[in-house]
């Protein structure tokens, strides 16, 4: 996996610094909801914080 991310960085960089156009708004929407999702899913809230 590690090496796959390392191998596809540089083509994704590419892509994303050549591409023409504004950005996609949608697109933007659907990543801060996927990340938005993954980080509540992350059990580090109450623990770190020392919650009750």
């Amino acid at each position: 996996m590690l090496l796959w991310v390392t191998i596809k960085i540089p083509s994704m960089m590419s892509r994303f610094v050549t591409r023409k156009g504004g950005a996609n708004l949608g697109g933007i929407l659907l990543r801060a909801v996927l990340i938005q999702t993954v980080t509540r899913q992350i059990p580090f809230g109450r623990a770190v914080r020392g919650g009750r």
